[in-house]
């Protein structure tokens, strides 16, 4: 399995699960045609495009995906959000509900609520034989989750409150904009919380995704999560590909 990196920022998001006999594209945050480049332009093996909730930045491309014939896969709440009902490809839309699991191709996901701002938004579990259970959350502020027998994790560490605050305090940052941030993105205090909270022990991967341009440090917030956990931690950049096979090297 490989984990390709086409966008992980405000800019647009999208994460392909490359397997051998089949890809899962999470997020249609990029166009179309930047998809295809990732993968020598040849999309029919895309079995299907989960989408985590509305927001421009992972959902803007969705009605292309779907013209092009890749199917879509998220909650009635994002749908409607995108008035899905006039894409004139409805054959290609699927409504999946909360804690119940389904398949694309051969991808088991198993969708969960999450706290952000907007209609229906929702993180995924998935498994396949090739990776094993992958947790996929970004865009929320908070999990009241725990996950047993993880072995890869790509999760949002979006900004950290002391670099925050201070950006605020230098007029970098509106007020405003920072109660949005807090109300609906993950710190990088809350992540190191959930991944105590959770048994990490087949844990081979985490990835650290949609890490904000302003209020973020990279290197300090990979340093971290790597110091917690002793796992491999890679931030997520463009055009990155990672090996996300379930047993180690």
């Amino acid at each position: 399995m490989e984990l390709i990196i086409n966008g992980s920022s405000s800019k647009g998001n999208q994460y392909l699960l490359k397997s051998k006999d089949g890809i899962l594209a999470i997020e249609a945050g990029i166009p179309l045609q930047e998809l295809k480049k990732s993968i020598d332009f040849d999309i029919s093996n895309v079995c299907g495009c989960i989408i985590s909730h509305e927001h421009g930045d992972h959902a803007k491309y969705a009605r292309d995906y779907a013209k092009a014939g890749i199917d879509i896969y998220t909650s009635a709440g994002t749908l409607d959000a995108l008035k899905f009902s006039s894409w004139g490809h409805i054959h290609r839309t699927h409504v999946v509900y909360d804690l119940q699991y389904f398949m694309v191709g051969t991808f088991k996901v198993m969708p969960f609520k999450v706290r952000h701002d907007a209609a229906e938004p929702f993180g995924y579990l998935i498994q396949h034989e090739e990776m094993g259970l992958c947790l996929f959350l970004t865009d929320t502020w908070y999990c009241p989750y725990k996950f047993e027998g993880l072995n890869q994790l790509i999760i949002e560490a979006n900004y950290d409150q002391e670099i925050l605050e201070n950006n605020i305090y230098n007029g970098a940052v509106h007020q405003s904009v920072a109660f949005r941030v807090n109300e609906s993105h993950m710190s990088i205090a809350t992540l190191e919380t959930m991944l105590l909270a959770n048994n990490l022990t087949q844990v081979n991967n985490i990835i650290l995704i949609h890490l904000s341009s302003a209020n973020s440090n990279a290197q300090q917030f990979k340093d971290r999560v790597t110091n917690l956990t002793g796992k491999n931690v890679s931030v997520a950049e463009k055009g990155m590909i990672i090996n996300f096979d379930k047993r180690p090297f």
